[in-house]
């Protein structure tokens, strides 16, 4: 799974921003931290082709696996903002 997470934050770094993964979640749901305003999703398309790409080189990730490494890295850039 090492090997699949550099992958999906290899291919968020070329796709965006630190800044654009800090301000975004994954579904733009609320936080369930308390924060006061829900983040905007990453574009419904643009995460199928992520997932498409992360699928191509690594068969055995579910989509739930590709989710949980994208929400990883929006969470990780998130942080580094703050």
């Amino acid at each position: 799974m090492v090997y699949a997470q550099k992958f999906i934050n290899d291919l968020l770094h070329g796709l965006y921003t630190r800044e654009y993964m800090a301000e975004h979640s994954l579904t733009g749901a609320k936080s369930s931290v308390g924060k006061d305003q829900p983040k905007p999703p990453i574009p419904r398309k643009e995460l199928e082709l992520i997932t498409k790409a992360a699928k191509e080189h690594f068969p055995s990730l579910t989509d739930g696996n590709i989710r949980a490494l994208i929400q990883q890295k929006l969470n990780n850039a998130s942080k580094i903002k703050n």
